[in-house]
């Protein structure tokens, strides 16, 4: 699936029922059946040997800005880190090293 923030909202709404402080409360059998589509985008992020601040994480690999809002990267990198392909220390901010292992 291609990176872009209608495909990020689209798949938070059809799986994700709310945030409880960094995790998410999700549907299981859509969210499982999006896994594939949440590893994908997040593989399309550009970083530094898979490691960048949250703020930059609305670049793709191609340069192309593909979000200007945080709160779209931010759902993004919660929904991989329910996953395990995201990781992150402490409350997700702006500064926040996001490390993708995917």
């Amino acid at each position: 699936m291609e990176l872009r923030s209608f495909n990020v909202e689209r798949v938070y709404q059809a799986c994700v029922i709310c945030s409880i402080g960094e995790d998410l409360g999700i549907k299981k059998l859509p969210f499982e059946e999006n896994k594939e589509n949440i590893v994908s985008m997040l593989q399309q992020v550009q970083t530094q040997d898979g490691k960048a601040p949250l703020q930059v994480c609305n670049l793709r690999k191609d340069g192309e800005t593909w979000t200007p809002y945080l709160q779209i990267v931010e759902m993004l990198m919660r929904m991989g880190r329910r996953i395990g392909a995201v990781e992150y220390e402490g409350k997700l901010n702006a500064d926040t090293i996001i490390t993708i292992k995917v």
